[in-house]
Order: structure tokens, then C-alpha cells, then sequence
């Protein structure tokens, strides 16, 4: 008999011991859904980074035997295949999976066509700074105009940018329609 009085005096948890757990639990799915989330948009900038640089190498590589880059546009890239099957083409547009979109033309900002520009439309605009940064490390890349007040930030060899010049992108309102310029020479 004093065996299941003993059982039956322990046979639920105390209000204390269900709480310790629900806090524990709680903190372990918030750690959780922050590391995520961190890792989600570490891997959206890498992927932007990446096709950013490959449009610029791809716009290099066509123009290898010419001494400026005019007549250079999307179609061009996607007509000579310097466009990877794996990303959307609609017409002359180039697409991400995830919806981003990818202009490439000259610019005569620095002579005629001596540059290549291109620019990022509906990007993540949280992302905006960490994706310049990352961006930022090529050494061809000489300029980045933001869409705000025609902000022009000077990139001038690599760590050129810093993370106080790109502290602008949160001025931006509408990544959808005001596309990040990045202007590339070689």
C-alpha cells in the first residue's frame, strides 16, 4: 500500500516542472527560427552576389575582343548562352528563382560603353547593404548608385565600401521598382 501511495502522490508533474520546460522548449524554437532566418538571407545575398558577378564576368568574356562593351544588353548575354539554364528568361528579362530581376547594359558614364551596369530590380530590401558589401569585394567594380536621391557610392579598390555608406538602402522604398546599380570596369 505504501508503494501506490508513493506512485500516486507523483504521478503528474508540478506546475513548475511543466513551465521550466515550456520556457526551455520556447527559447530552444526562437534560437532556432533566428538562425533560420539568418542563414536564409546569408544565402539570398551569396545568390544575388554570385549572379551579379557572373553577369559581369559573362559581359567581359563577350566583349574580350572589343575595346568597350556598346550594344551590350540582356539579350545579347542570353542569345551568346552566358545565361545559366537554372534562371528564368522571359523574353530579354533574366530572373532569379526567387523572383529578382537582372538588367545588364553599357553605360557611358566613364565614355562611351566603356562600363558595364547592372542593376538588381524586386530585391529583398532588408538585404540591400549586406548585398553591396558583398558585392563591393570585386575589384572591377568602380560605382554603386542606389535608387534614393541618386546616391552614388565610389567603390575604388577592394573594402572601398564600407558599412556606414550603404546604411542609404534603408531610405529605399520600393526594391520592386528602384533597382540597385552596380557599374563595373575593366
Amino acid at each position: 500500500m505504501a508503494f501506490l501511495k508513493w506512485r500516486y502522490e507523483r504521478a503528474a508533474f508540478s506546475l513548475l516542472e511543466i513551465l521550466l520546460v515550456v520556457a526551455v522548449g520556447s527559447v530552444f524554437i526562437l534560437a532556432s527560427l533566428k538562425v533560420y532566418s539568418t542563414i536564409r538571407d546569408s544565402n539570398y545575398v551569396n545568390e544575388q552576389a554570385k549572379m551579379i558577378l557572373l553577369l559581369k564576368e559573362a559581359s567581359f568574356s563577350l566583349y574580350s575582343n572589343y575595346t568597350n562593351f556598346t550594344g551590350l544588353n540582356n539579350a545579347a548575354l542570353i542569345s551568346n548562352g552566358y545565361v545559366p539554364d537554372e534562371y528564368v528568361i522571359i523574353g530579354s528579362n533574366i530572373d532569379t528563382p526567387s523572383g529578382d530581376r537582372f538588367t545588364v547594359d553599357s553605360t557611358s558614364s566613364f565614355g562611351t560603353g566603356v562600363a558595364v551596369r547592372i542593376r538588381i530590380h524586386r530585391y529583398e530590401g532588408d538585404l540591400c547593404g549586406p548585398l553591396i558589401l558583398a558585392v563591393a569585394k570585386d575589384p572591377d567594380l568602380i560605382r554603386v548608385q542606389l535608387p534614393v536621391d541618386s546616391i552614388i557610392i565610389e567603390a575604388n579598390g577592394e573594402d572601398a565600401i564600407t558599412p556606414s555608406e550603404v546604411i542609404r538602402c534603408k531610405e529605399v522604398t520600393n526594391p520592386d521598382t528602384q533597382g540597385i546599380h552596380f557599374v563595373f570596369m575593366r
